[in-house]
């Protein structure tokens, strides 16, 4: 009885904390009109029968004969980072925390929340299925937290919400697979097929977690066609929705971004040849072992930034990145354990999953902490689940401390 209540305490406390960080210390989450962002805006163009945003591009950026030219677009307005195509706005970011939250709220209450609702509310059910499955109450504080999650939701835009809905999701999954591995069945099968389908069409680098789900489903074949047709009939409604908005089942828009570089053929993602593996081995460096910056004034300690290579990506650009090592130790200590000592644990799938994510993402041109939400939650919830009954657990404790400690102060940098 007496865990029961501390369990309950803790959720209590880190949603508590969700909410104080994503609302910036104001406790209020104020609703608006369609303009205010960039979901709100692809949303009331949804809710007016169309695939594009509301606003509508600036006249003389069509007469250019090259609008993704950044030279010639000049001091032309443009909305930074949506994509442009055929005289309408679209968004390359998935439109699942639109169908799921955004014109929801617009139909229920009449006017759309922010993006910092929507973040909070997303990273909140994240929190709830990795509480559920780590269960003891100060490995319940630790995941919700003790690492980067409060600190990305603070100070929001429309990237923000993309990562958190996809962490809601792939949390989803990692308790499903939990679920499933200690007593298989067909719904649960189902679950992980929805949760996976889901957090792949909110984040498509997602997609390395198919892999581990091979492996779990492989022994069980009366529930492969459970877990594959949520993944057929979601793949096959993201391909028709590229398809309607490109003419190209496979273009998610990211070729007619309006940002500082053309992007058309330029592949952002990948290992082409020998010459970009040192960049994935430095990306997977700086997602593992990137350290914040501990200060003897409040708040104490300070994300970094890391600065791009111009030649590669966009000019002056930088990014806020936090490694998993240095502000959640018992994640890449569980990592170690789980693949050494439980080579057969359920958590070592989840830990195994978060890392061919986290090798995954680091292929990419961007590095930023909120794409830790893709791997981090699987990682430390696997790590954590493997580490329930070591021994001694004071060292374990005193690491579960820091982190928790460290992550309430990261984010009063971005109040």
């Amino acid at each position: 009885m007496r865990e029961r209540v501390l369990r309950i305490l803790a959720v209590v406390a880190v949603l508590t904390a969700y909410v104080f960080y994503g609302s910036e210390g104001t406790w209020r989450f104020p609703l608006g009109p369609w303009g205010q962002s960039y979901y709100t805006n692809l949303a009331e163009g949804f809710l007016q029968g169309g695939l594009s945003m509301k606003a509508t591009p600036d006249p003389a950026l069509m007469r250019l004969a090259n609008p993704y030219d950044f030279e010639a677009r000049g001091d032309i307005p443009v909305l930074w980072d949506a994509s442009l195509f055929e005289g309408k706005y679209y968004l390359y970011f998935s439109p699942v925390p639109v169908v799921l939250f955004y014109a929801p709220m617009r139909i229920v209450t009449g006017a759309y929340p922010n993006d910092a609702l929507a973040a909070t509310v997303f990273a909140s059910i994240g929190f709830l299925f990795l509480a559920a499955i780590v269960r003891r109450p100060l490995w319940i504080l630790l995941a919700g937290i003790g690492n980067v999650v409060p600190f990305v939701i603070t100070d929001v835009l429309f990237y923000q919400v993309a990562a958190a809905c996809g962490y809601a999701f792939t949390a989803a999954w990692a308790y499903s697979v939990v679920r499933f591995r200690n007593a298989p069945s067909i719904r649960w099968a189902i679950a992980m097929g929805v949760f996976l389908a889901m957090a792949i069409a909110t984040r498509p680098n997602l997609l390395v977690l198919v892999f581990v789900q091979v492996l779990i489903v492989f022994p069980h074949r009366r529930v492969w066609l459970a877990v594959l047709a949520p993944l057929a009939l979601v793949a096959c409604g993201m391909l028709a929705y590229n398809y309607t908005r490109f003419g190209d089942v496979t273009e998610l828009g990211m070729s007619y971004q309006m940002g500082r570089l053309p992007m058309q053929g330029r592949a952002i993602c990948g290992v082409c040849g020998p010459g970009e593996i040192p960049r994935l081995v430095n990306h997977a460096a700086q997602y593992v072992f990137w350290p914040p910056v501990f200060l003897q004034k409040f708040p104490y300690a300070f994300v970094q930034h890391h600065r791009l290579d111009p030649a590669v990506a966009y000019p002056g650009g930088g990014e806020p990145i936090a490694g998993i090592a240095p502000i959640t130790p018992l994640a890449l200590l569980g990592s170690f354990f789980a693949l050494l000592v439980a080579p057969r644990h359920t958590g070592t799938l989840l830990v195994l999953a978060g890392w061919i994510v986290l090798f995954a993402l680091s292929s990419c041109w961007w590095v930023t902490a909120r794409y830790t939400l893709d791997f981090l939650g699987l990682i430390l919830a696997g790590a954590l689940l493997c580490l329930e009954d070591v021994r001694p657990r004071w060292p374990l404790t005193v690491l579960a401390i820091y982190s928790i400690v460290v992550g309430l102060l990261l984010p009063f940098q971005r109040f």
